[in-house]
């Protein structure tokens, strides 16, 4: 009999600015403040990790972009590096989301303009942008499949926990 594996939290890094952890076959990025190219790279280095540890496995991919990451716009090196980062990884990501949190106006047209860029893109893998975090997670488990083995809550939890311990 085969002895059922548990998922494992691994916090990739953080920083005041960002968070990176894999949790089961999900690759997490808390943005606490403006992205920058080491938040990307320390992604970049989950997914290697969580694709070398599971080669056959569909990888989940959430972004929470917090309130307080909202400031200004994305430099365009860290959007070229993101969208590297992505199509590298298109061959094992299963779905992503991103949380865009807020509301109003200016948060609305923040998230129309995100799901341009993905459909823009033609990622080979589902995208999709939310503007809380549980409904972001319930579609990226829903998308995942059978496969996944967190829960919504879990994930929540998961990304208070990683933007608390990023922000202090």
């Amino acid at each position: 009999m085969k002895a059922e594996r548990h998922p494992v939290l691994e916090v990739v890094g953080k920083r005041s600015d960002f968070g990176v952890c894999t949790y089961d076959n999900i690759v997490m990025l808390v943005w606490t403040g403006p992205p920058t190219l080491e938040g990307v790279s320390f992604c970049a280095r989950a997914f290697t990790k969580l694709h070398d540890a599971r080669p056959y496995d569909r990888l989940g991919f959430y972004t929470l972009i917090s309130e307080p990451a909202q400031q200004g716009t994305l430099p365009e090196s860290v959007r070229k590096a993101l969208a590297r980062m992505l199509k590298e990884n298109e061959a094992w990501i299963g779905s992503a989301v991103i949380a865009y949190e807020g509301s109003g106006f200016r948060a609305t047209i923040v998230r129309s303009v995100i799901t341009a860029i993905n459909l823009a893109a033609r990622p080979k893998f589902p995208a999709s942008v939310h503007s809380h975090r549980s409904s972001a997670a319930e579609r990226l488990l829903q998308e995942l499949g059978p496969g996944a083995r967190a829960t919504t809550s879990y994930i929540v939890s998961l990304l208070h926990d990683l933007c608390a311990q990023s922000a202090a």
